[in-house]
């Protein structure tokens, strides 16, 4: 991915990706904020320049090329050239399909150089304990970027099924 796109000198910049509108509000330099409410199709995403807290929350479903996590890493790219000396990373998707997995795991190596500044990391999973794929998917994130993965068990009275 490219980032000539956009030049972050600007106080804000706008783009449109399918049906989308999407506003990152930057400080000339310093990214403050990156929020999209969630869909029944797309996550709420919440991610605060100001004090390193970012969440993912909700379901993540994209069936081909999707533009929607684009902007995300943009504005990403911009935080890790500025970063708080200690992030924080939520993330509680109760459902998400391999496309989401992709871009997860593109996050996470993104993610990493936050590790290799030696700032401080912390990367919080909620999960339900019957959801094996989702547990074993993050074990291979773990294992693949090196990070560490505090996972947020979740209690559910339904019987899950996958």
């Amino acid at each position: 991915m490219r980032t000539s796109y956009f030049k972050f000198l600007l106080d804000v910049f706008v783009f449109v990706a399918k049906k989308a509108l999407y506003v990152c509000f930057i400080n000339y330099g310093g990214m403050r904020t990156f929020r999209i409410n969630g869909t029944n199709l797309t996550p709420k995403i919440d991610f605060n320049g100001t004090t390193g807290e970012m969440s993912l929350t909700g379901k993540s479903i994209f069936f081909e090329k999707d533009h929607f996590w684009d902007g995300l890493f943009i504005w990403y790219m911009g935080y890790l050239r500025n970063p708080k000396e200690k992030t924080v990373l939520n993330i509680d998707l109760e459902y998400f399909n391999t496309q989401t997995s992709s871009r997860l795991m593109c996050l996470l190596k993104m993610t990493r150089f936050l590790q290799k500044k030696g700032l401080a990391l912390e990367i919080n999973w909620a999960c339900y304990d019957e959801d094996e794929d989702q547990l074993e998917l993050i074990e291979l994130f773990e294992n693949v970027t090196k990070l560490t993965i505090s996972i947020q068990h979740k209690v559910t009275t339904q019987k899950f099924v996958a």
